[in-house]
């Protein structure tokens, strides 16, 4: 406080203060009682970097495999650094095998080092484990309401952990899902295989075909985020969430759902489809995202989209070029090639596709 008060205040200087634990951080800037309360008038929160601005990170992957690495360890450029190998399967092998795994190290971390780590640790491990509302995660704790409550607030406030937002007649009772990527690899994946995982014994590539499964089902969850990053970067989103409910007696859900802004102003919804599957998409995937959307609160200006990582079915590109489907693949996510124009785009109304 002398420092600031007496030596920099006439000094054409910047001051930054950084370390692990961010609630502390904010602690000591932000509360009354604090020395430093008040001295920082001018504060700004530094943001990860966007998927496009971290595949430079990764000139020697594939496409896949940089979407991958994105996929798991976020927008963090000392992470990419860890994990820039040739391939997906060496950076994991690197950063999350063997006995001291810098990034698994790096997970725990970032939790216990925070104040209420082994309240925030099992609401994460609950969200891991599909117990994504908050009366279940109270439930599975043994929480009251209250403080639930308030450690979920924190957990968001620090990037952590992040609600999905109902659309188009959703319930309104929120669910939430592990905002950073490397924390959400380290509970859905890694947590769950910490002795074989570090075992000097087993090779890297046993370890690899043993959790594969669990990795591909990690990645399609995440994918969607990706896809939600890729509209709020290509349109004028003025809201954007998740659809689910029962269709059929099964429940399901709406991968994304956007309300977007044209030139004139006009809104419209985006209804998209993400699908990380290694085969291309057919019409069966748009025929199933039409038969949803016809259960949701929709509006009649609406447009389809579905994104994929491994590109479309020939006839579905030649039919969504004449009908005003969308279609995203890898070139589009990274940027090579533009955004659709939805301004001069049909809607897509509730035409049925054979």
């Amino acid at each position: 406080q002398a420092f600031l008060d007496m030596d920099v205040r006439d000094l054409n200087c910047m001051v930054v203060i950084c370390g692990s634990s961010e609630s502390m951080i904010r602690d000591a800037v932000e509360r009354i009682s604090s020395p430093l309360y008040g001295r920082f008038m001018n504060r700004m929160r530094v943001r990860p970097l966007t998927f496009r601005q971290c595949t430079g990170f990764h000139r020697n992957m594939s496409d896949i495999d940089a979407i991958r690495t994105y996929l798991t360890v976020g927008g963090i450029p000392k992470y990419h650094l860890m994990m820039s190998r040739d391939t997906y399967e060496q950076s994991l092998a690197t950063c999350f095998f063997g006995d001291d795994p810098p990034l698994s190290n790096e997970a725990y971390a970032l939790v216990s080092e925070e104040s209420h780590a082994d309240i925030y640790s099992g609401i994460m491990m609950c969200i891991s484990d599909g117990q994504t509302d908050q009366k279940r995660i109270c439930q599975k704790l043994g929480l009251d309401k209250g403080t639930c409550s308030k450690m979920i607030r924190e957990l968001e406030e620090l990037g952590y952990v992040a609600r999905r937002r109902p659309m188009n007649g959703a319930p309104k009772r929120p669910t939430f899902y592990i905002s950073d990527n490397v924390l959400a690899f380290w509970y859905e994946v890694i947590s769950r295989h910490p002795t074989m995982l570090s075992s000097l014994r087993m090779d890297d590539d046993m370890k690899l075909k043993l959790i594969a499964h669990e990795v591909d089902t990690f990645m399609g969850l995440r994918f969607e985020l990706l896809c939600r990053e890729y509209i709020e970067e290509s349109y004028n989103v003025g809201d954007i969430g998740k659809w689910w409910g029962n269709v059929d007696g099964t429940d399901t859900d709406i991968d994304i759902i956007a309300n977007v802004y044209d030139s004139r102003m006009c809104m419209s919804q985006i209804f998209v489809e993400c699908k990380f599957s290694r085969n291309p998409v057919g019409f069966s995937d748009l025929n199933r995202l039409i038969h949803r959307t016809e259960k949701t609160l929709s509006t009649p200006n609406l447009h389809y989209m579905l994104i994929s990582r491994s590109g479309f079915d020939g006839e579905l590109e030649e039919y969504a070029s004449e009908h005003g489907i969308a279609l995203v693949g890898p070139d589009k996510l990274l940027g090579r090639v533009p955004p659709d124009d939805l301004d001069g785009m049909p809607y897509g109304g509730f035409v049925r596709m054979s």
